[in-house]
């Protein structure tokens, strides 16, 4: 602890306290303590010093949801879910992150109007309107789905909706 405060000076007491009060919230599900935390972690430190944290904070993401025994873990704070052993990355598709997370809540079918509330809230359903984004966002999501055994994770559907079938599932809430 002393070699590394010689290294970095007090900034690595104020990192690591920065570190400690992010964990805090985020083991007590804090979201706005838990982000404002990992902002100012990603103001104080460099380009390449803040990868390495990520680095750091996605095995450590890693290890709970292995702890948790966890074949799936939905992190809803960076919209990315953790499959057979790798982080998969939806923040840049919303609207699949928010269709996995909705069919994978429970153990049911959700019906297109479902789907619709659930990925359009201030939209009233309209099957014209709705049906077409709806069937797109369920093909690409099978499709993210498929490289990771499409028989052990995968979308099911018939007349009442849409079902996520996979292993344990761990949602961070």
């Amino acid at each position: 602890l002393i070699s590394e405060a010689q290294r970095y000076g007090w900034e690595y007491f104020r990192l690591q306290g920065y570190y400690l009060l992010y964990s805090i919230a985020k083991e007590q599900n804090a979201k706005e303590p838990t982000r404002i935390y990992y902002q100012l972690l990603k103001s104080y430190l460099a380009e390449l010093q803040w990868l390495r944290m990520q680095c750091l904070l996605e095995a450590e993401e890693k290890q709970t949801a292995d702890l948790l025994g966890a074949d799936i873990y939905f992190d809803d704070e960076r919209m990315r879910i953790y499959l057979k052993g790798q982080w998969l990355q939806l923040n840049q598709k919303p609207k699949i992150y928010q269709f996995l997370r909705l069919v994978s809540s429970e153990a049911r079918f959700f019906c297109k109007e479902d789907v619709a509330e659930c990925l359009w809230p201030s939209a009233e359903y309209s099957a014209k309107a709705h049906d077409p984004r709806i069937f797109d966002i369920v093909r690409r999501s099978r499709r993210i789905l498929n490289p990771f055994g499409g028989h052990t994770y995968y979308i099911m559907s018939n007349r009442m909706g849409y079902r996520f079938v996979g292993n344990k599932l761990v949602h961070a809430d």
